[in-house]
């Protein structure tokens, strides 16, 4: 199944709910691997919100259709993201002799709630990323720790940052005035902090970039409070930076009680962009992300003072530079490494 011959690698990815709008991670690791391999996407499941500009792919959610359409492509690895989706991909790499790599998110690794429960496939997962089918698991810092403690052979395991386009979003220029918010619109994302927030600060405009989810709820609860909050529609990646630059401040908020939010990559676009943000320190971990490039805060009611100012001009510029040593084309080699032991 091997292309020993061929000038560049081949890989399939392998990835559940694409195109979905909110995974531009996995759009932006495809669109800088496709520079340096040769690449088929299959999707086992449909998104909730799909993105417009996604690139090509099957949607085959049989089992038997997938290994069919995998040994068509011959590809030299296979790849995917989540922890949960290992099984079926763990089956499909197995079946047809193929290595594969997967890259862990925050959700399928990090424990939730007041019990801090471990999501329920770590258990099932693990043995089989220890397997030397798997040539490795690339997650980003705070997954180290947990993943060590559920028996993961470390040396598989390869510490990486948020997959961002920085360069898509890097730009200097001046920014307006606004206070903005972004991501899925889930209870983890706790975005009633933003729209109380809205409230306090009468005088300031808010801009709330949600994707679908609880929108609906959402949007009834800012009607209750005078529709003070500005609500955008979902947009597509291309179009974000754009967005960025109508605001001078981010207010990344979440949940206390959940704890889920891992390293988001809007914070890495907003560094990129000029918006100095606000994330909150929802675990320790966040500080390391942060560093000295924002604020974290453990409520709301620091903030208040803090949104009606303007940010300042230091902690702007050690945005831009801390959003550089995060794009995606600094960080491919130890996934290409990873991929070059099938060639």
């Amino acid at each position: 199944m091997k292309n020993s011959n061929a000038s560049r690698i081949k890989v399939q990815y392998i990835v559940k709910n694409y195109p979905q709008l909110t995974q531009t991670y996995i759009k932006n690791e495809l669109l800088a691997v496709k520079e340096r391999a040769e690449v088929s996407i299959i999707a086992t499941s449909t998104p909730n919100f799909p993105d417009p500009e996604s690139l090509p792919f099957l949607f085959l959610p049989d089992l038997d259709e997938i290994k069919k359409e995998v040994r068509l492509f011959s590809p030299d690895v296979i790849h995917t993201h989540y922890l949960n989706h290992v099984p079926i991909v763990h089956e499909v790499a197995s079946s047809l002799g193929i290595p594969y790599t997967v890259r862990v998110h925050s959700f399928d690794c990090l424990p939730a709630g007041l019990q801090r429960r471990l999501p329920a496939h770590l258990e099932a997962v693990v043995p089989l990323l220890n397997q030397d089918i798997c040539l490795g698991v690339v997650a980003m810092p705070f997954a180290l720790s947990i993943l060590a403690d559920v028996g993961l052979n470390l040396e598989k395991l390869h510490i990486k940052p948020p997959v961002v386009d920085v360069q898509m979003f890097l730009d200097k220029s001046p920014n307006h005035r606004g206070v903005m918010n972004t991501g899925a619109c889930i209870p983890k994302k706790q975005m009633q902090d933003f729209l109380e927030l809205a409230c306090r600060l009468p005088g300031e405009t808010f801009n709330l970039y949600p994707v679908g989810h609880d929108i609906q709820h959402f949007e009834k609860l800012n009607g209750e409070r005078g529709g003070i909050l500005n609500i955008g529609k979902p947009v597509s990646h291309s179009q974000m930076p754009k967005e960025y630059k109508k605001n001078n401040w981010m207010v990344y908020t979440a949940s206390f009680s959940e704890k889920t939010v891992g390293w988001p990559m809007a914070i890495v676009e907003a560094w990129a962009s000029g918006v100095v943000v606000n994330v909150a320190r929802i675990r320790p971990d966040l500080e390391d992300f942060i560093g000295d490039a924002g604020y974290c805060y453990d409520s709301i009611d620091e903030l208040t003072d803090r949104l009606v100012t303007e940010p300042p001009t230091d902690i702007r510029e050690r945005g831009f530079e801390r959003a550089q040593s995060f794009d995606i084309r600094k960080h491919l080699d130890e996934l290409f490494a990873m991929w070059s032991y099938t060639r």
